[in-house]
C-alpha cells in the first residue's frame, strides 16, 4: 500500500516535504576569521562534475522512494560546504540536475561570489539562494556582493535570504546595520 509509511515527526504530525543538506566540501575562496580551518581551505579538490551528478542521481532515487511510501511531495536540495559556487563546474551541474529530476529544488548557500553573468541568470540554476555577507572581506567585493543581492531580489524570481555574518566590533556594526537596511 503507497501510504504504508509515513513520514511522522517527533511532534506526532506527518511531514509532506524533507530537505537534503549537500556538504559539497571544504573549498573557498574566503579566510573569515569566524570560521575554523576544519570548515574552510584554499587547497580542497572540486567535485568533479561526473561526482554531482551521480550524486544527485542517487538523491533523485531517495526522493522517488520516499514520494512512493509516503506523502512526501517537497524535495529540496540545500547545498553548502566551503563555497560550493567556487567549483567551476557548479553551474553546469546545475543545469544538468534540473533534466535529472525537475521535482527537486536546489537551493545554494554561497558567499556572494558569484559572477554577474550567472547571477543575472540565476532561476535556470537554483531556486533559493542563502548569500552571506562577509564584512571582513575587501571592499570591492562587498559592492560585488551587495549588487548581486540587489539585482537577485529586485530582477529574478529566485527566493532570496542573507545571512550577515554580524560583528559587534565598531569596524564591522554599522557596515552590518546598514545591510540590513538596504
Amino acid at each position: 500500500m503507497k501510504n504504508d509509511i509515513i513520514a511522522i515527526n517527533r511532534f506526532g504530525w506527518e511531514a509532506t516535504r524533507v530537505m537534503f543538506s549537500w556538504d559539497l566540501g571544504r573549498r573557498c575562496n574566503y579566510d573569515c576569521s569566524y570560521c575554523p580551518p576544519h570548515r574552510h581551505n584554499s587547497y580542497s579538490p572540486h567535485a568533479p562534475l561526473e561526482d554531482l551528478v551521480y550524486t544527485f542521481k542517487k538523491l533523485s532515487r531517495y526522493r522517488q522512494i520516499m514520494e512512493n511510501m509516503s506523502k512526501l511531495n517537497e524535495f529540496t536540495i540545500s547545498v553548502t560546504g566551503g563555497e560550493p559556487a567556487s567549483n567551476p563546474v557548479w553551474w553546469k551541474a546545475c543545469d544538468e540536475f534540473r533534466s535529472i529530476d525537475p521535482k527537486i529544488v536546489v537551493g545554494l548557500t554561497t558567499n556572494g561570489t558569484i559572477p554577474k553573468k550567472v547571477y543575472k541568470d540565476i532561476d535556470k540554476y537554483v531556486t533559493t539562494l542563502t548569500i552571506s555577507y562577509h564584512c571582513e572581506a575587501d571592499d570591492k567585493i562587498k559592492q560585488n556582493v551587495r549588487d548581486a543581492i540587489l539585482y537577485i531580489h529586485k530582477n529574478t524570481n529566485t527566493y532570496i535570504n542573507v545571512n550577515v555574518m554580524f560583528h559587534s566590533d565598531p569596524e564591522y556594526f554599522q557596515e552590518c546595520l546598514d545591510l540590513c537596511h538596504l
